[in-house]
């Protein structure tokens, strides 16, 4: 499928899914490297805590995988993988909140910023209540995968945060009943009506009203405000480029040039300066802002020589690092540090003996 909406290309999503389940096949001795061939995703960074990529790359990877895979309960037991880690601070502000209306509320609200591929909403009736899950794109290949992996999440969260062994009151489900139909009837101990054309989850609608043991307004509070920041600092960058930023922020001693980068992401390098153009971007103008990045960091929050910096961000000559990070920040290194209160005495040219540090 090929999702030319610029929404779909953003990379704005925690890899989560793709992390779990490139552990759990890889630990089965699956070979991954061919799901992610060309994709712009580097399976060594999935846990890096900066990584994000789009709903185009992710879903390209599992199609992938799933072709590539036995049938079987594979959403189920990244699902099951993934719950286990509580959603990062999703998780802890739910288990923050006052109450199971409060929390399905905040997870809903929040859902994409932990990785999910599926939309939900809430129904609450008189007696009972109703999730509603949907697909982003209809996608018959995806479905199964990501409903599973939705559903497992949810419900064994949903145990963990009301502390009760929360149990459906019915499940219907879009596609037709697995091979392997008994493990959701293990899991969700409750009726399943498979092929119904869509998938929800009913529930006593009590559960929305029992209050949550381990709430905390303040916990609660900086969660949110935790959240505000995630939100503000996400910048929509095409996935090309956040590949290429990746890749290079992994490898910035080396002054890696363009058609190593494209070696590592499976294309050519003129594919990878069309891919960057499409997005409005050049290959040196990425290498500058992550290295400024990266420099900035140095300069502020560490004691190394500005040779050593200089290095570390692919520099083999000090000066010319000087004049880079002037170009970048309107100021030297030297004037950073003391706004930041940092200077210190191992500021300096480590290569350059008796010069002082500008």
């Amino acid at each position: 499928m090929d999702i030319c909406d610029p929404q779909f290309s953003a990379a704005t999503i925690p890899p989560t899914i793709l992390l779990h389940l490139h552990r759990l096949v890889t630990e089965r001795g699956f070979d991954t490297d061919p799901w992610f061939a060309g994709t712009g995703v580097v399976p060594g960074q999935l846990d890096g805590p900066q990584t994000r990529v789009s709903y185009r790359q992710a879903t390209t990877i599992i199609r992938r995988a799933l072709r590539a895979l036995p049938d079987g309960p594979w959403g189920i037991e990244v699902g099951a993988r993934n719950a286990i880690v509580g959603f990062g601070v999703l998780g802890f502000a739910m288990r923050s909140c006052r109450t199971g209306a409060e929390a399905f509320a905040l997870g809903i609200e929040m859902h994409q910023l932990v990785g999910s591929l599926l939309d939900f909403d809430l129904h609450r009736g008189a007696e009972l209540s109703t999730v509603r899950i949907h697909e982003r794109i209809p996608d018959p290949e995806l479905l199964r995968f990501l409903t599973e992996e939705a559903m497992l999440t949810t419900l064994l969260f949903s145990r963990s945060v009301l502390e009760d062994e929360v149990v459906p009151t019915r499940v219907r489900i879009a596609y037709p009943e697995p091979a392997y139909g008994e493990q959701y009837r293990a899991y969700l101990r409750c009726p399943i009506e498979f092929d119904a054309g869509i998938t929800d989850v009913s529930f006593p609608s009590q559960l929305l009203d029992r209050p949550i043991r381990t709430y905390n307004e303040a916990s609660l509070n900086a969660s949110l405000d935790a959240f505000k920041r995630m939100v503000e600092a996400t910048e929509e960058r095409h996935d090309t480029v956040a590949s290429v930023e990746a890749i290079l922020g992994g490898n910035l001693r080396k002054a890696m040039p363009m058609a190593e980068v494209a070696d590592r992401l499976f294309v050519t390098e003129r594919t990878l300066r069309r891919q960057l153009s499409a997005a409005n971007e050049r290959f040196t103008d990425i290498r500058d802002r992550v290295r400024q990045r990266r420099a900035l960091y140095l300069v502020r929050e560490t004691g190394m020589t500005i040779a050593q910096i200089a290095a570390e961000t692919g520099y083999s000559d000090a000066r010319e690092f000087r004049r880079a990070y002037v170009r970048w920040n309107a100021e030297p290194p030297s004037e950073t540090r003391k706004s930041r209160g940092t200077g210190r005495a191992v500021i300096g040219l480590a290569a350059e003996p008796g010069r002082a540090a500008s």
